[in-house]
């Protein structure tokens, strides 16, 4: 297992950072990018002069990504000098009442990193203009799967006729091939016998083979804080020769099998047998969702970027690993196979690079608890709407036309029943430029974001769910999901399909595979079937 420390960031410094002197000292201070990590003898108070916060802090001998202690401040492509300055200073608004910014507190975990604009004052103080959570360093990875991490799974069907005549009507056995250690076999063997004379046993037969790979990712699940993942890359091989393709008459051709790299969404390392019969033709193991098409490899290997699938991993939305698929996995009674076509690929070499860091984030403790999404124990908090009113949300909206009120939009009631007596909220439109904002009570960790629309049949709505019901008259066609910053500015929430675009559900789902820290989201809608902007509820579930 190898294993590679990186700077996050990169930026130059190579000249001590010491104050100006004479005509230099009149220009503007040139800030530099300084990463700290808190915890240790690390203590935010207050600073040198009045509306000031800062700390004092151990200089880090290397580059911030190669190594930070806890306490540690350093450069970005280098470490400290003794004759820089070890204090930082940040002047705050002077606001009876206003909370901290919040490095000061969260620099006393040492889990924090936080990413400060610096320059020296020339009295032994680093001055900060800004600051920006993050910078830790990145570590990389690359994950070899275990023994039984690799599988291949065939499905078989058949059929014959029952005639009285046909007493044996296989007349071929049954194929089935095996892949030796540390590969995987994916692809399908059609057999097809059309009997003879004026009363024929007919029978026809088709293997499909599905290859599993699965990687131990306990070096990323064990760490102390929720790690997110910059970069996933999984890569492998074609064996050598292993490509079998024969046409319908069984006569070797040319050619590349078009299989297809899947996410499983079953564990096959979890009682799934790797021999399964199925006659019905309607369902294959380990069953999977596709992401990628594989026509053949390169000499160096295929390379497929699966960062966002590994995310979901280790956050734990799921926990899966990686099917291949063989292509033309069709199987009719009688019908298909009419052949006996053959295509089939060997794949081996299998290797996951991971580049991943702390989040933003800690991960939930571990402590006697309520399970959360991803098992993982959250303390004595429950999973929840944080959205609802109940918890003590509001809502306002960009425009309102009566009696459709935004806060009906977080009431809890999402099937707009009673739609004309103001079931939802509504915008004064029409008009493709209306938001609908949702403000917690405090900042809150979300991971799911639910946007319920008006039902065509508002008259007698149903319960929806994310396939349905559709609509072509009154849902939201393109719109986005946006968060509020820590620093006051709204950033998309960066979930799969978010800008959601040419949309017909009803429902529309979206997944934070790290999680948000945010204390408020929004709808900014841009584009409906009539141009009026209508929401029956919207709802953020975390902690």
């Amino acid at each position: 297992m190898k294993r590679i420390f990186l700077s996050a960031l990169g930026v130059g410094l190579l000249t001590l950072i010491l104050p100006l002197s004479g005509s230099e000292a009149a220009r503007p201070p040139v800030d530099y990018p300084l990463v700290c990590r808190g915890g240790g003898d690390l203590k935010p108070g207050a600073a040198e002069g009045a509306g000031n916060l800062g700390f004092e802090f151990k200089r880090g001998t290397k580059p911030a990504g190669e190594e930070l202690k806890e306490g540690s401040c350093s450069w970005t492509d280098r470490g400290m000098y003794e004759a820089e300055p070890n204090r930082i200073s940040q002047h705050v608004e002077e606001v009876v009442g206003a909370p901290k910014p919040f490095w000061y507190e969260e620099l006393r975990s040492s889990d924090k990193y936080w990413t400060f604009m610096v320059s020296n004052n020339g009295k032994g103080q680093l001055i900060a203009t800004s600051a920006r959570p993050g910078g830790a360093p990145t570590t990389i990875t690359t994950f070899i799967p275990p023994a039984e991490g690799l599988r291949t799974f065939y499905v078989n069907h058949e059929w014959h006729n029952d005639r009285v005549n046909c007493e044996n009507p296989f007349a071929f056995k049954l194929r089935v091939d095996d892949a030796p250690a540390g590969q995987v076999l994916v692809g399908y063997v059609n057999d097809y016998y059309a009997g003879s004379g004026p009363f024929p046993c007919e029978w026809n037969s088709k293997v499909d083979y599905r290859g599993t790979t699965w990687f131990d990712l306990s070096e990323i699940f064990d760490k102390p804080s929720l790690q997110i993942v910059e970069n996933a890359t999984l890569k492998f091989k074609t064996v050598d020769g292993s490509v079998a393709a024969y046409d319908d008459q069984r006569r070797p051709i040319t050619r590349v099998c078009e299989d297809r790299l899947s996410v499983a969404n079953a564990d096959s390392l979890k009682g799934f047998s790797e021999r399964v019969s199925n006659y019905s033709g309607d369902v294959h193991f380990p069953a999977s969702d596709p992401i990628a098409t594989i026509k053949g490899c390169p000499p160096a290997g295929c390379s497929i970027d699966v960062t966002e699938v590994v995310n979901k991993w280790i956050t734990g939305k799921i926990g899966y690993g990686f099917v291949i698929v063989g292509e033309n996995e069709d199987w009719l009674d009688k019908l298909i196979p009419h052949d006996k076509s053959v295509c089939q690929t060997r794949y081996t070499d299998f290797s996951l690079t991971v580049s991943y860091r702390p989040g933003l984030l800690a991960a939930p403790p571990k402590t006697p608890g309520v399970p959360g999404p991803g098992g993982l124990s959250q303390s004595l908090d429950t999973r929840k709407n944080v959205a609802l009113a109940s918890n003590l949300a509001t809502a306002k909206a960009s425009s309102t036309s009566a009696p459709y009120s935004p806060a009906k939009a977080i009431d809890g009631e999402h099937q707009g029943l009673n739609w004309l007596s103001g079931g939802g909220w509504q915008g004064a439109g029409p008009t493709n430029n209306d938001w609908l904002q949702v403000d917690f009570k405090g900042r809150k960790t979300i991971d799911e974001i639910d946007v319920y629309m008006v039902q065509d049949n508002f008259a007698s709505p149903v319960e929806p769910d994310v396939s349905m019901p559709t609509f072509t008259k009154y849902g939201l066609t393109n719109f986005r999901v946006q968060f509020l910053t820590q620093f006051g500015d709204w950033r998309d929430v960066p979930a799969l399909g978010n800008p959601v675009i040419g949309n017909t559900n009803v429902l529309k789902r979206l997944t934070v595979p790290r999680g948000l820290f945010t204390q408020s989201i929004r709808i900014q809608v841009s584009d409906t079937p009539d141009k009026w902007c209508r929401i029956t509820e919207v709802e953020a579930w975390g902690y």
